[in-house]
């Protein structure tokens, strides 16, 4: 990890980290396995320029300060089937 900055968890105990060095969030389950990779450099939806900060809506939504490249993105959760 570079720069980890941030850490939200989940209802389901799953954490998202900002991770700033690396432009992405990782998200691990609650046994600390890697589950999810979100983003990644650049500048297109849902890519990041060193993401700042994260946090969790109440309906589970991850929002994130894309700091260099000037905007909040959100994405919206997945539906469990």
């Amino acid at each position: 990890m570079s720069y980890p900055y941030d850490i939200r968890i989940d209802a389901a105990g799953r954490q998202f980290v900002c991770e700033f060095g690396n432009s992405r969030i990782q998200v691990f389950d609650r046994e600390d396995r890697l589950i999810e990779v979100i983003g990644g450099s650049g500048a297109a939806p849902g890519a990041f320029n060193n993401p700042w900060a994260i946090t969790l809506d109440s309906q589970g939504n991850l929002i994130v300060a894309d700091s260099l490249n000037h905007r909040v993105q959100k994405f919206w959760r997945k539906k469990q089937s």
